[in-house]
């Protein structure tokens, strides 16, 4: 193959030609041909809007689910049963310790609730199997 210098062979004038000083001004005379256009807005709140609302309802259910559960927590419950368990279930509570925690409106409600006829006391005497226990417990 021939060696090929660029050099040595004579260059093809292409027939475009810049005039003098032209790029010298080029930018600025670029610059005063576009037109002056402020650039659109695009507001990121208007861009995703629909992610903030789903953002923002789930925050509402996130922190109204605690307080709707708290609301109907504090209703009044009956604890009678399980403080009769827990006194029933600990024997280091005698029943002098009971009776000295309990005041005088306490025993007369105790008195009222207490007062059975002789024939209700036959019916439970009759249907409990374990009455025996209690009474020599």
């Amino acid at each position: 193959m021939k060696d090929f210098k660029l050099d040595s062979h004579i260059k093809i004038n292409t027939g475009f030609i810049t005039p003098s000083n032209y790029f010298d001004d080029f930018s600025s005379k670029l610059l005063a041909k576009l037109p002056i256009e402020e650039p659109k807005v695009i507001s990121f709140y208007g861009r995703n809007k629909n992610w903030f609302y789903c953002v923002a309802a789930i925050l509402i259910i996130a922190f109204t689910i605690p307080i709707v559960n708290l609301i109907h927590s504090n209703k009044e419950v009956d604890y009678s049963t399980e403080v009769e368990n827990y006194l029933t279930n600990h024997s280091t509570i005698t029943d002098d310790d009971i009776v000295n925690l309990l005041d005088d409106t306490d025993i007369a409600k105790l008195k009222q609730e207490t007062l059975l006829d002789d024939e209700t006391l036959e019916n439970a005497i009759l249907e409990d199997s374990n009455f025996e226990n209690y009474i020599t417990n």
